[in-house]
């Protein structure tokens, strides 16, 4: 009809339809207890063996609370989502790599880093973690065609390793070999 652009439903979904993801895309979810987490991926041919690789990662309600005394004085100190979002890219060489939030202060963009054969962009700061009702988007262009694989992000608490692993996407470093390395 004439309003079949209007869908229920998150916006990543949009961009990447998980009934239909198309070629060298997919999508996936985790839900825990706690909230649930969406991420999307595209991966682009560029030619003569280089690849752009786009993740988005969106919080659409995952929130860890931290809190102080109790009911009926609770606090709630923090209630944040995620501070780090992990690509697996083995021995890749990386290059243009970007973040965005949405918004235009570069003094609160998450800085990456690569080591271990993992492409890491961690939260600069407290203030801009990936809390519920966001989305992050994360690219990077390398000389490594799409393989199975899975990305991590680490929730934003206090004294926590804690991550959530994302199966079933495409990233540079092949699954099998990212449980070798790990």
């Amino acid at each position: 009809g004439a309003n079949d652009q209007y869908r229920l439903g998150p916006a990543i979904d949009r961009w990447v339809d998980p009934a239909a993801p198309g070629a060298n895309a997919a999508t996936t979810m985790v839900s825990t207890t706690e909230g649930n987490v969406k991420v999307a991926m595209k991966a682009t041919d560029l030619g003569g063996g280089r690849w752009r690789y786009d993740y988005a990662a969106m919080n659409l309600d995952f929130a860890r609370a931290q809190t102080e005394g109790a009911e009926p004085n609770l606090r709630v100190l923090r209630a944040q989502g995620f501070d780090n979002f992990t690509v697996p890219v083995g021995a890749a060489t990386v290059t243009d790599l970007v973040f965005s939030d949405g918004d235009l202060e570069s003094a609160n963009d998450w800085v990456p880093d690569i080591r271990d054969g993992r492409l890491t962009w961690t939260s600069s700061s407290r203030t801009n973690t990936l809390n519920w009702g966001t989305m992050f988007r994360f690219s990077f262009i390398v000389n490594q065609a799409p393989a199975t694989g899975a990305v991590t992000m680490h929730v934003a608490a206090d004294s926590t390793r804690e991550v959530l692993r994302f199966d079933s996407l495409l990233t540079p470093e092949p699954l099998a070999r990212q449980a070798a390395v790990a």
